[in-house]
């Protein structure tokens, strides 16, 4: 989808461009030696409060020196002359993983340079990230470069990088040139997605889907060569056989294509009823046979000096996974929160930890109890002396509030409260009847929320004490 955004020229802005600086993908805020947008060449993310501010105001967008100069001598001089100055450089697309709308600029709309095709559909990626990165490379039929560009797929910076890519990172003069290679290599999360897969969307594979899947797992043809390759070296091959040292992934494609690929087929792993049960009888199971376990860190569980003690006592399986959850729920809630906050310009806020950390130890001790009833687990033993005393009703209320098990605070109670008694409007419950009286009694004593051991409740109520 796209969309014409040329602006009259009226104030330039700071530079507009997304890239990965100081480990957080943002833009660079510079605002001298600007040049104009349009001076670019390759594919480039753009900032899009900064664009929808441009709109409004009749802004012209802007890019630094910096940022100028790294996209020259990526693409060269030559290629503006071929490639003029058009509406359809302006791109506003959906992300092909996150599906958010994404403001792109390239001049022709797409970079020659740094156009792939996966399964013979077009792939565009900002060229920050194809610099050093050969998470896009050519890999046979799976992967190749394209030269048509018949309705684009784009994906932004954070998804590429989520997903297996790595942006260019500028490591300073004098320093080495940043290299990911190492960073392909490890093939773990590669099986992990594909041994999900094909646990999960098994049911979903066609004859034309599994031809190229196995290929990517290491399936031969008389057209191509197999993926998973041996190299031995000539000394060895007279001397001693290969070994699994010797084995080298020659074609084998990056992760990043595997979920691009997964992903445009609607084969991705999504967690069904089924698998959801076996993982939770798993976990049950495991927790079962940690009792041993537990009963090596009874003392810490029963009575802990720290909240990091008592954390640290409970099986770790147990605490990865609530804190995983929880981390990545309250992650995404601080994402949006941000976004408001940065409209308003006010300061944003942190991931807090700390909670994450109460709430996940409080998930953790409710679930051990219930499974070793007799341990003596610290935290239900807290909340069954907390909830049996009237004056510490207060304390216990700030505690299920921290942990979020109630909806609102004592301030937010009260406010409602206050709220509830304002309008009520006592007329209504009056029954209308010719044979019937109503009788309203009035007491003018205002009752406070307070426990009473003893003495006269009128002392309370009225701040001081009456003479008798």
């Amino acid at each position: 989808m796209k969309k014409q955004i040329f602006f009259l020229v009226k104030n330039k802005i700071t530079c507009v461009l997304i890239d990965l600086i100081d480990g957080k993908i943002q833009t660079c805020g510079s605002d001298k030696q600007m040049k104009p947008l349009t001076q670019l060449i390759g594919m480039w993310q753009l900032d899009k409060d900064a664009v929808k501010k441009a709109q409004k105001e009749n802004e012209r967008l802007g890019i630094c020196m910096k940022h100028f100069n790294f996209d020259q001598r990526q693409h060269g001089n030559k290629v503006k002359s071929t490639k003029p100055i058009t509406n359809d450089d302006y791109l506003k697309a959906r992300c092909l993983f996150c599906n958010k709308i994404i403001f792109f600029f390239c001049r022709g709309g797409y970079c020659n340079l740094h156009s792939w095709s996966i399964q013979d559909k077009n792939i565009q990626v900002p060229c920050n990230g194809q610099v050093t990165c050969h998470a896009l490379d050519d890999y046979g039929k799976i992967c190749k470069t394209s030269f048509e560009v018949v309705r684009a797929r784009h994906v932004c910076c954070e998804c590429y990088q989520e997903h297996g890519g790595h942006l260019h990172v500028k490591m300073g003069t004098g320093k080495s040139k940043f290299d990911c290679t190492d960073l392909h290599k490890d093939h773990s999360s590669y099986l992990e997605l594909l041994a999900n897969w094909l646990l999960n969307v098994k049911e979903k594979v066609t004859k034309t889907l599994l031809d190229p899947i196995l290929q990517i797992i290491g399936e031969t043809n008389d057209e191509q060569e197999p993926f998973l390759q041996t190299k031995i070296s000539s000394s060895k091959m007279e001397t001693e056989s290969s070994t699994e040292s010797d084995l080298i992934y020659t074609r084998f494609p990056s992760l990043f294509v595997l979920h691009v690929f997964f992903k445009m087929n609607d084969l991705t792993a999504e967690l069904n009823n089924e698998h959801s049960r076996r993982f939770g009888q798993n976990m049950a199971n495991t927790l079962w046979k940690s009792r041993n376990i537990l009963l090596e860190q009874q003392k810490k569980i029963k009575m802990p000096d720290s909240l990091q003690d008592y954390y640290e006592a409970f099986p770790r399986f147990l605490t990865c996974f609530f804190d995983g959850l929880l981390t990545e729920i309250y992650r995404k809630k601080l994402k949006v929160s941000n976004i408001k906050l940065q409209k308003k310009n006010k300061k944003q806020k942190e991931l807090d930890t700390l909670t994450i950390r109460k709430i996940t130890t409080f998930f953790v001790s409710i679930i051990v109890h219930i499974t070793f009833p007799y341990m003596g687990v610290w935290f239900p033993n807290v909340l069954a002396s907390l909830s049996r005393r009237p004056k510490l009703l207060g304390s216990f209320q700030n505690l299920l509030s921290t942990l979020n098990i109630i909806a609102h605070t004592s301030y937010s109670e009260r406010r409602l409260e206050k709220k509830r008694m304002c309008g009520v409007k006592p007329e209504l419950r009056l029954q209308k009847n010719p044979n019937i009286w109503n009788l309203a009694i009035i007491d003018n004593i205002d009752f406070k929320e307070k426990s009473f051991s003893y003495g006269n409740i009128f002392d309370v109520t009225r701040k001081h004490h009456i003479k008798h």
